[in-house]
């Protein structure tokens, strides 16, 4: 009975010890993979601020962004064919105006002359539309323009109001001016849209090489935080 006694309890401190022993690593696997978790967390954090400051970097040259600057390229593209069209037009009619003018088809575009041709139109403008109606408001201003210009000693524009294509009426120096304005304010654009298309090569490299480092960030950290767990358990 004493032998027995004896033996069961020297199994006891053997097993009790090597409990000890056991919960001791455990304790240490834990602490030790908590700190590398940290690290790891840390590095991940890094990738992704670093992923974070590249996109709002190359913002619109991103490899997401490049169907959607061609079109608008396209778009551009089209558009300033439009205004050089208009612009040409434009131009057109302004010498056909100016050589019938030398030629003594059309009167001269003195003040008096354009005066009296611009009163005579609102006559007849009033007679069939409103004081609201575009037309007559267009001749009305071309009309107080001229007169202060009368009143300054000024002289008019080179081709005076012209017929849009659309029927209406405009000022043909200003028009022409506003198509230039716009046909340069289009060749930036498309400048800037095509900088963003050549640069989208070189940023979807970049953008790989950020998305690996933050992958294999992302999955040793997501393989510390299962161990822990499962040192914890």
């Amino acid at each position: 009975y004493l032998t027995m006694q004896v033996t069961n309890t020297l199994s006891s401190f053997f097993i009790d010890e090597n409990l000890k022993a056991r919960e001791l690593y455990a304790e240490g696997t834990s602490e030790f993979l908590a700190n590398e978790l940290d690290k790891a967390k840390q590095e991940l954090e890094v990738q992704e601020r670093a992923l974070r400051r590249f996109k709002e970097g190359r913002m619109g040259s991103l490899p997401t962004q490049l169907e959607a600057n061609l079109r608008t390229l396209d778009r551009l593209q089209m558009e300033l064919q439009t205004v050089n069209t208009q612009t040409r037009s434009m131009e057109d009619r302004m010498n056909i105006q100016q050589e019938l003018v030398s030629e003594g088809i059309l009167p001269a575009n003195s003040l008096d002359a354009e005066l009296a041709s611009l009163k005579k139109e609102l006559s007849s403008l009033l007679s069939v539309y409103s004081e609201s109606y575009p037309d007559v408001v267009i001749v009305k201003n071309r009309i107080s323009e001229l007169e202060a210009k009368k009143k300054t000693g000024g002289s008019s524009s080179r081709a005076g109001l012209i017929r849009t294509e659309g029927g209406g009426y405009a000022d043909a120096d200003s028009q022409l001016a506003v198509l230039k304005q716009r046909e340069s304010e289009i060749r930036k654009q498309i400048k800037d849209y095509e900088r963003r298309v050549e640069e989208t090569p070189a940023n979807e490299q970049r953008m790989v090489d950020l998305r690996r480092d933050y992958d294999m960030s992302l999955k040793n950290y997501q393989s510390l935080l299962e161990k822990k767990l499962s040192a914890r358990l």
